[in-house]
């Protein structure tokens, strides 16, 4: 009987026209993000320029050449990645070369890197995905808007050409958002659970993903105050309770997707001293207020002055309807004044940090159509000003991996240095030249 009741709950969504239009949406979000990071995924090319895609590939050569599961580095500490990245180049490797990963990597090293970043665009193309299944949860947005938001924005696009773990963990931040939003939503014990996990694969891909452990107990830190009917002493114990029981899933399920982290302790911890150090060669030393300002003015580069005025009425909007879902979104200022207390700043590093300021765009985008659409002459003028801000973010999405498929002048360069004898044995030269472009 409850078989028969599921396959015609299964057949009536399936038939559901509100369930297609949303299947058309998303598809064409991804489809779209997809597109337009294929075209600068061959960026360097032949030159390899970033040094730190050699470090994620790494542990894959390791982990086929020694027929072992320890990835052998842990300064991110990638794990997730490599162990994905470990079936699916070594599965492609076998249908293409017929060999595995660590003999043909020598012989087409390229090819290899660029369906590694093939893997990591296909990630930051579940991006805006996700975002809009967000704002699916969300009462003062619009779901489509939130999505476009995410899609037209420049950085995310850029670092999805990068074999690097910044954007899966800006992927698996908004996971553990969406399950944590959908528990409060739906009071179902279940997607807490799911949140929890995705916080532990978050962690083991890159140790700040600990952080969004703190949505997850956010998210149990609203739920106990919205039950009243509780004593307060029984939601004290009911918190106390709930926390504990997401900490021990949480370092469950770490150890299961990440077990070297626990067997490799003493090189993890060496991993963690090196990765916080005070400083490198070049580094600027900016301090908390600098560093912090720092990852504002990134952002900034990436958006137009209308989105101050939206991040504004975001904020607005969220405090006048006083949801609590509300204060999940603001995870990226937490983030953010985490991450600027580290002595180094990178502008990946703020991916994460990004979620805020998007979402609180996108809601105030929402709120400024809401309020403009109930007076026709002031209507046309938001349409006006809203497509200028969404048609800006467009050309400046598809630009940004064009720019990333010219040639790079340190090829031009090379052929220059080969041409006149100019070798590494005769010359004195720095990183990040044509005789070393993908180091310091």
């Amino acid at each position: 009987m409850n078989r028969t009741k599921n396959l015609k709950k299964i057949l009536n969504n399936f038939s559901n026209k509100t369930k297609w239009k949303e299947l058309i949406i998303i598809a064409s979000i991804f489809c779209f993000s997809m597109l337009i990071r294929i075209i600068g995924l061959k960026h360097g090319f032949p030159l390899l320029t970033h040094p730190d895609e050699a470090i994620s590939l790494y542990p894959v050569l390791k982990m086929t050449s020694e027929r072992w599961l320890n990835p052998g580095v842990f300064n991110r500490p990638d794990q997730i990645m490599s162990y994905l990245n470990l079936v699916y180049l070594n599965i492609i490797s076998f249908i293409q070369y017929g060999e595995d990963f660590a003999i043909a990597f020598l012989k087409h090293t390229l090819n290899f890197y660029f369906y590694a970043r093939i893997l990591i665009s296909f990630l930051g193309s579940l991006i805006p995905v996700l975002a809009y299944k967000i704002g699916k949860e969300l009462k003062s947005g619009s779901a489509l808007i939130i999505a476009l938001v995410f899609t037209f924005f420049p950085s995310y696009t850029l670092h999805s050409l990068y074999i690097t773990p910044d954007i899966p963990i800006t992927l698996f931040t908004l996971v553990v958002m969406f399950f944590t939003i959908r528990y409060l939503n739906e009071n179902n014990r279940k997607f807490i659970y799911f949140a929890t996990v995705f916080a532990a694969i978050n962690t083991a891909e890159k140790y700040p993903g600990l952080i969004s452990l703190g949505i997850v107990f956010l998210g149990i830190l609203i739920n106990n105050l919205e039950h009243s009917e509780l004593s307060i002493k029984a939601r004290l114990f009911r918190l106390i309770k709930q926390v504990l029981i997401m900490t021990l899933v949480f370092i469950g399920v770490l150890f299961i997707v990440a077990p070297f982290l626990f067997i490799e302790y003493k090189n993890v911890i060496d991993a963690l001293l090196f990765e916080s150090r005070g400083t490198h060669l070049g580094a600027d030393n900016l301090g908390w207020w600098g560093n912090l300002s720092f990852y504002i003015q990134s952002f900034s580069s990436w958006t137009n002055i209308l989105t101050v005025i939206w991040v504004g009425l975001g904020i607005f909007t969220l405090f006048k309807s006083k949801d609590k879902v509300g204060y999940i979104l603001f995870y990226g200022v937490f983030y953010s004044v985490i991450m600027s207390a580290l002595s180094l700043h990178w502008e990946r590093w703020a991916l994460p940090m990004y979620i805020t300021p998007l979402l609180l765009t996108s809601i105030g985008i929402s709120f400024t159509w809401r309020q403009a659409k109930r007076v026709p002459k002031v209507k046309y003028i938001a349409i006006a000003i809203i497509c200028v801000f969404f048609f800006y973010q467009l050309v400046f999405t598809i630009y940004t991996p064009i720019k990333m498929s010219y040639l790079d002048t340190r090829v031009k360069a090379l052929d220059y240095c080969h041409d006149h004898n100019i070798t590494t044995e005769n010359t004195i030269f720095e990183g990040y030249t044509p005789l070393y472009p993908q180091g310091p």
